[in-house]
């Protein structure tokens, strides 16, 4: 069965326009992935080549025209506040917000746990990256390291004011349940 292109197109578009992968890491992914490496023909592997090239420098381009710091720059340098106040802020915990909470676990006791110093995280995670490619912002999910729902909220608001101190807009409904949404274009750079 060939490959289906548009799919893997759209698969490409996503992990380079993230800025978490190289071209060579985004065409692999999309090959060992996406499809059965029987059903890859040595002509798809080549367009597969050649359009994570064309995605790769579309983008490579574009980001000519961004400013020194972009949206993202500011959402790392008020993750990398929150880190020092307390607060576990991942980068892409896993895929969906579920695959979150396991990941913050394993972080949190790589840490040392208590003795971390660590009261709280927050988080997004890959389909939360495709969204905001799409221009549909940035949403986070969060909580009290130890579950506790008021403790939540608590650093819920913590995290919008290093967001907005930042100088990022956010939309939030103030309750647990609800994430967070970070008003932002995705702009990450390329890896080199």
């Amino acid at each position: 069965m060939p490959i289906d292109r548009g799919y893997s197109s759209e698969q490409l578009r996503f992990l380079v326009w993230s800025g978490l992968r190289t071209q060579k890491e985004s065409r692999q992914i999309v090959l060992e992935d996406c499809f059965r490496p029987e059903d890859i023909t040595e002509a798809d592997a080549t367009w597969l080549g050649e359009e994570v090239a064309r995605i790769w420098s579309a983008k490579l381009e574009e980001e000519k025209s961004w400013p020194a710091v972009t949206d993202w720059d500011t959402l790392d340098a008020a993750f990398s506040f929150l880190w020092k106040d307390g607060i576990m802020a991942l980068h892409q915990a896993g895929y969906e917000p579920s695959d979150g909470p396991p990941i913050v676990a394993d972080e949190y006791c790589s840490r040392g746990a208590e003795r971390s110093g660590l009261t709280g995280y927050c988080f997004y995670d890959w389909q939360s990256i495709e969204r905001a490619i799409e221009g549909h912002g940035v949403w986070l999910s969060f909580g009290d390291i130890d579950g506790d729902r008021q403790k939540g909220v608590e650093i819920g608001r913590r995290v919008v004011a290093a967001l907005e101190g930042a100088g990022l807009r956010t939309t939030w409904s103030g309750v647990i349940n609800d994430r967070i949404r970070v008003d932002m274009r995705w702009r990450k750079r390329s890896p080199v």
